[in-house]
């Protein structure tokens, strides 16, 4: 294990990728249809993680940023690309967290009742998909206009193989001139996921 202790930038995302799973609609210019009908070409590698028992995929010159985990209760590993002086906003993160119930739809009705979506984000869309393996709620969240943060996260959230924990599965890029092919290689890596 690398790092037993959140970072500033991973504990934001995780409380934001923890926060947008059910909030009310904005419009976008690129919504999640646009990212994963995106056709895009790239070199991929599978990483496994033994203790949090998952699979992805990763492009070739992404690495691991973080870890942490509390024994059970919560886990996460981060990756970012390799290049130095990469925008800390373009990541993936993959969390295992023990929840308040056993259902998704009961999980995410919880997670709706206690959480709010921060201050400078905005909702775009949140519904069931079959994108990945086994059924999830996605939502799709940019900052606002006048957020100093320029970045859009699609997550993923599932329930796990054991009682009352489920994985969430984060993709965040900058919105910058490469957003869309950024998010649709972060979406099809995503797509690999399974546990």
């Amino acid at each position: 294990m690398k790092n037993t202790t959140l970072r500033p930038i991973h504990l934001s995302l995780l409380i934001l990728s923890s926060c947008i799973i059910l909030f009310s609609s904005c419009s976008s210019e690129l919504s999640f249809d646009d990212y994963i009908n995106n056709p895009v070409e790239f070199e991929k590698k599978e990483y496994a993680n033994d203790k949090m028992e998952f699979t992805i995929s990763l492009p070739n010159n992404w690495k691991i940023d973080d870890t942490y985990d509390s024994l059970g209760i919560f886990s996460y590993e981060s990756f970012k690309p390799m290049k130095k002086h990469a925008d800390p906003n373009f990541r993936m993160q993959v969390t295992k967290y023990l929840g308040s119930n056993n259902e998704l739809d009961a999980e995410l009705e919880n997670l709706n009742k206690s959480e709010n979506l921060p201050a400078g984000f905005e909702k775009i869309a949140s519904e069931k998909t079959s994108f990945m393996f086994k059924e999830s709620q996605y939502s799709h969240v940019q900052s606002s206009e006048g957020n100093q943060v320029k970045m859009t996260l699609i997550s993923f959230i599932m329930e796990a193989p054991e009682d009352s924990t489920f994985f969430m599965v984060l993709c965040a890029v900058p919105n910058d001139i490469d957003q869309l092919e950024n998010m649709s290689v972060l979406l099809s890596c995503a797509k690999d996921f399974k546990f």
